[in-house]
Order: C-alpha cells, then structure tokens, then sequence
C-alpha cells in the first residue's frame, strides 16, 4: 500500500503552489489503483493528514507505516517544521518510522 499526500502549507500563506492541484490531478491519474491514493493536506495538520478518509482507505494504522517528509519543512520557519515533526512523529505508531530530509 502507498499513499501519495500532496501536503503543503495552507493555501493563502505564500506558500502553496498554484501548480499543486494540477500535480494532484496527475497523481491520481497516474496512481490510479485500488491499493494507492493521492489527497491534498495541510502539511502542518498531521491529524487532519494522517486521519484523512483517501488515506485510510490505504493505509491501516495498526500496520506498519513511514512518514516521508522530504523537500518539503525547508519551506516552513525552525518553529513550525518542528511541531510539524513532533505532530507527525507523536501520531505514528512506535517502531514506525518518521523520515525527513
């Protein structure tokens, strides 16, 4: 199971892509599989992101699961990227892994 979430800042703080929903429209073109999913997020919501319907319908939290922020906490001030990280890693399950670059 894979899951592709276009999380970015919320829209309206200068930091949302415009071009983030035509990459979601072809994400979900191109990931077009039962066992696949791409949803837009808040990147600085985790519970919204990781309790987000799409996501469950592939994901189970009981299972194992990696969180991936990658390219993306650059974007945000120290404060905020790390209680995006904390949020994150406080909401997976021990022994998951939470990876950022």
């Amino acid at each position: 199971m894979m899951a592709l979430i276009a999380a970015c800042p919320k829209p309206g703080t200068g930091l949302f892509p415009a071009w983030m929903w035509m990459v979601l429209a072809h994400a979900r073109a191109l990931f077009a599989a039962p066992d696949l999913a791409a949803v837009a997020a808040d990147l600085s919501d985790p519970v919204a992101v990781l309790a987000d319907p799409e996501l469950r319908a592939v994901i189970d939290p009981t299972e194992p699961e990696c969180v991936v922020l990658a390219a993306i906490l650059h974007f945000l001030d120290a404060g905020t990227a790390r209680e995006v990280t904390t949020g994150y890693g406080m909401l997976i399950a021990p022994g998951n892994c939470l990876v950022i670059s």
